[in-house]
C-alpha cells in the first residue's frame, strides 16, 4: 500500500520497534496478542494522605457553634436588611469541613479564583442535560444528592460516596431511605426540599421527552421514588442493595435543579413545548440560581463567565465560617490548550493538564525559581480509544455506513485495525520523556483494577493487519491503493469524528489516517466543535474517544459507560425501539459482569469481575486502544489547601476532587475582585 511523508516524521523512529513483555502468560492470549509492554517511571508524583470520613466532614447542629462568621460585605448587607442573618440562611445542620483535615488549615476570606476553559455554556438548565461550559463551571453550580470527587482522600474502608444534599441514608433490602438537608436554601433564598428531587426524577428523568444525563434505567429498570416528607425520600430498586447507585446520585447524574423556577416552563405544568423548556434559561439569563458555593452573575459570549459567592451556601468550616473562602470565581472563555499556558504564565490558577506535548516544558518551568504554578503528576489513567460503532441501524445514513458497521462487528477486522495502530509512535509524537505509552484498551494500566494477566495486547504489525484484511475479502480491486468492500463494493472509506479543539485528537486523527492508509483503508477525518450530539445520535463510523473515569475508577458513577448495559449508556453500541441492540456473544458476557457490578461488589470479587471484563474487552478488541498517558495538576502557588497527590481524574475531575470551596489565599497574595461586594440577586 502507498506510503506518505507523515511516516518519515511521526513514525520513522519506531518503524521496527519491538515490545518488551510484562508477563510470560502468553499462551492464554489469542493468536497475535502479547502482554502489555511495561512503561517507564514518572517523576513529580505525590502520594495521597488518606483520612477517615469523619475526619474530613460531618453535619453539626447550628446551635453547637458559639459564633458564625461571614465576609464583612455580607454582614453589611445583613445590617441594611438586604439579607437575613447568617443563622437564618444556614440549614439546621450545616455540612462542616474539619479544619484539621485542611492541608493549610482554616482559611481567610477574600480574593478571586481564575479558570481558563475551552467550553462555552449552553445554558443553566442542567436538569435537562444542558452543560455550563465544563472546566469546572458545572461542578461550581450543581450540587447533587451525593458527592464522590473527594473520595480519593478517604481510607479504603471509608471509600464510598459522601453525603451531600442527602445527609444520610439507610438500606432495607431493595429500598433506600434518604434524609435531605433540612433548611438549606437556593441562592435566591427559596428552600431546597424533596419537591426539587421529585421534579428532577419524575418530570425529567422519567419523561422520555426531556434529555437528561441519567435515564430511567440507569439505577435499574423500574426504579421508583416516593416522597415521605419535605426532607425525606425513599428509593425502591429492582436489585437488592445496589450500592453503586449512590455514585449515580453524584455529579453529573443526581443533581436537582431549582424546581421553583423550572417547573413553570415544563409542558406538564405551564410550559409551551419541551424544546422551550430545555432552552428556557440560556447562558445570558443571569443571575442564575444555585445550591453551589458560587453562582453566575455575568456572562460575555466567548469572553468570560463570572460567579460570586452564594450567601445561602450551606457548608461551613469547623470554626463556623461560612464557605467558600474566596468571594469570586472567574472562567475565561478561551481554548483548552490555552488553559495550561495561562496557568504556567500566572494568568490562571488551575489546569487539568492533559495536553501531553507540553508536559516536558511544564516540568522544566515548574522547577524554575520564579515558577507561578506547582506541578504534580498522577498515574497513567487517561488515554484514547478508537470507538468503532457496532450498533445495527442506529444512526445509519446510507449503505456505506451500514457496511462499515458490519465490518466493525467483525473480530478479525477489529484485530486488523488494532495491529495497524502504532501506539508507540503516537506516544513519541505526543511528548518527549517518559509520559505517554501504548494502550491495549479497557482498564487503565495504573488503575487499581488493571490486571496485566487478563490483558491481550495486539501490537503494531501492519503485515498482520494486511493478512487479516485480505482474509476478509477486502482487496484493492481497482488498483487505486484503497481496498474495496466485498462483492464489487466501492472503496473502503471510513469517516473518523474528532474534537476540533483538542490538540491530542488532531494528532491522533492525522496519525490514524496515515496508519490506515498503509493497510489500504481511507480515513476521512471529520473535525467537530462538539462531538457529543454525534455520539448521542450514533451517526458516525469511528470516533476518537477519551478513556476517562470509567476505565480507571469503575467503582464510580460512570461504570455504566463500560458497556451496553442500557440502550444509551455505551455510545459505540446504542439501541432504539426501531433498532434494538443486537449484542454479540462477548457483549452479553460484559453486560452480565456489569449487572453484577451494579449490585455493589467489593474487595477480591470486584477485582475478579474487572479482570473478567478486561479479558473480554481486550481479547475481542472491543474498542482498539490508541495511547495512554498520565495527567498533571497545575495550580497557582498562592492557593492554599491543596491536598497532596490529588489526581486530575478519579471519581470526578480535579475541580470537584480538590474541594475548591476550601481554597484560600493570604491577603497579600489576593487578586483584585472584578465585582467586589456584589451578591447574586441583590443590586
Amino acid at each position: 500500500m502507498k506510503k506518505n511523508k507523515f511516516r518519515s516524521t511521526l513514525l520513522a523512529s519506531v518503524a521496527s520497534a519491538t515490545f518488551a513483555l510484562t508477563s510470560t502468560n502468553v499462551s492464554a492470549r489469542p493468536e497475535g496478542a502479547t502482554a502489555l509492554p511495561s512503561a517507564p517511571a514518572i517523576e513529580n508524583m505525590q502520594e495521597v494522605q488518606f483520612i477517615g470520613r469523619d475526619e474530613l466532614m460531618s453535619y453539626q447542629d447550628i446551635g453547637d457553634f458559639e459564633f458564625l462568621y461571614e465576609p464583612d460585605y455580607i454582614s453589611t448587607l445583613v445590617q441594611e436588611g438586604k439579607l437575613p442573618p447568617i443563622w437564618e440562611r444556614l440549614p439546621k445542620k450545616p455540612l462542616v469541613f474539619n479544619g484539621d483535615a485542611m492541608p493549610d488549615g482554616i482559611g481567610r476570606y477574600g480574593g478571586t479564583f481564575r479558570h481558563t476553559i475551552g467550553g462555552r455554556p449552553e445554558g443553566w438548565n442542567w436538569t435537562a442535560s444542558q452543560h455550563q461550559g465544563w472546566g469546572g463551571i458545572n461542578y461550581t453550580v450543581q450540587e447533587c444528592l451525593t458527592r464522590n470527587g473527594p473520595m480519593v482522600r478517604l481510607k479504603a474502608e471509608d471509600s464510598y460516596p459522601l453525603p451531600n444534599l442527602a445527609t444520610d441514608w439507610e438500606w432495607d433490602g431493595n429500598s433506600l431511605t434518604m434524609n435531605l438537608i433540612d433548611g438549606a436554601k437556593w441562592s435566591d433564598g427559596d428552600p431546597f426540599d424533596s419537591e426539587d428531587v421529585r421534579f428532577w426524577w419524575e418530570d425529567n428523568v422519567l419523561d422520555e421527552n426531556v434529555p437528561t444525563r441519567m435515564n430511567a434505567t440507569t439505577m435499574g429498570a423500574g426504579t421508583t421514588l416516593e416522597i415521605l416528607s419535605p426532607t425525606q425520600i425513599k428509593w425502591t430498586f429492582p436489585q437488592n442493595e445496589p450500592k453503586l447507585n449512590l455514585h449515580s446520585m453524584a455529579y453529573i447524574n443526581g443533581c436537582p435543579g431549582p424546581s421553583h423556577l423550572l417547573k413553570e416552563h415544563h409542558p406538564k405544568y405551564d410550559g409551551t413545548s419541551y424544546d422551550d423548556y430545555v432552552a428556557a434559561f440560556p447562558a445570558g439569563r443571569l443571575p442564575w440560581v444555585s445550591m453551589g458555593a458560587w453562582t453566575a452573575v455575568e456572562y460575555k459570549q466567548d469572553e468570560v463567565v463570572i460567579l460570586r459567592r452564594n450567601p445561602y451556601y450551606w457548608k461551613v468550616d469547623s470554626k463556623g465560617q461560612q464557605l467558600p473562602y474566596m468571594n469570586e470565581m472567574v472562567f475565561q472563555l478561551k481554548t483548552w490548550g490555552q488553559r495550561t499556558v495561562d496557568t504556567l504564565a500566572g494568568n490562571a490558577d488551575f489546569s487539568n493538564m492533559e495536553n501531553v506535548p507540553l508536559y516536558l516544558e511544564a516540568v522544566k518551568e515548574s522547577k524554575s525559581e520564579d515558577a507561578q504554578a506547582g506541578l504534580s503528576f498522577s498515574g497513567r489513567t487517561m488515554g484514547y480509544h478508537l470507538y468503532m460503532n457496532q450498533a445495527i441501524g442506529v444512526g445509519v445514513l446510507d449503505d456505506q455506513m451500514a457496511a462499515i458497521r458490519d465490518l466493525n462487528r467483525n473480530l478479525d477486522f477489529r484485530k486488523a485495525i488494532q495491529h495497524a495502530i502504532d501506539g508507540k509512535a503516537f506516544a513519541n509524537a505526543m511528548s518527549k520523556g517518559p509520559f505517554a505509552t501504548v494502550y491495549a484498551g479497557g482498564m487503565a494500566r495504573d488503575s487499581a483494577f488493571f490486571d496485566p494477566d487478563a490483558t491481550s495486547f495486539f501490537p503494531y504489525n501492519p503485515g498482520g493487519a494486511n493478512a487479516l484484511l485480505d482474509g476478509l475479502g477486502l482487496a484493492d480491486t481497482d488498483g487505486n491503493g484503497v481496498r474495496n468492500l466485498p462483492n464489487g463494493g466501492g472503496d473502503l472509506v471510513i469517516n473518523l469524528t474528532q474534537n476540533k479543539d483538542s490538540e491530542n485528537e488532531k494528532l491522533i486523527g492525522d496519525g490514524l489516517a496515515t496508519m490506515m492508509s498503509e493497510v489500504g483503508i481511507k480515513v476521512n477525518v471529520k473535525p467537530m466543535e462538539d462531538t457529543e450530539p454525534t455520539r448521542q445520535s450514533g451517526e458516525y463510523d469511528w470516533i476518537i474517544s477519551r478513556a476517562q473515569q470509567e476505565y480507571a475508577f469503575p467503582n464510580s458513577g460512570y461504570w455504566e459507560e463500560l458497556g451496553p448495559i442500557t440502550t444509551s449508556s455505551f455510545t459505540p453500541h446504542l439501541g432504539t425501539d426501531e433498532h434494538p441492540q443486537q449484542l454479540q456473544s462477548f457483549e452479553k458476557e460484559i453486560v452480565k459482569i456489569l449487572e453484577r457490578w451494579r449490585d455493589g461488589v467489593e474487595g477480591d470479587e470486584a477485582k475478579q469481575l474487572m479482570s473478567q471484563y478486561q479479558k473480554l474487552f481486550t481479547e475481542n478488541v472491543y474498542q482498539p486502544g490508541i495511547v495512554q498517558y498520565p495527567t498533571a495538576l497545575l495550580i497557582n502557588k498562592r492557593i492554599q489547601n491543596l491536598a497532596d497527590g490529588m489526581p486530575v481524574l478519579a471519581y470526578q475531575w480535579a475541580e470537584d476532587t480538590v474541594i475548591r470551596e476550601q481554597f484560600w489565599v493570604y491577603q497579600y497574595d489576593q487578586l483584585d475582585e472584578l465585582f467586589p461586594g456584589r451578591v447574586p440577586g441583590i443590586d
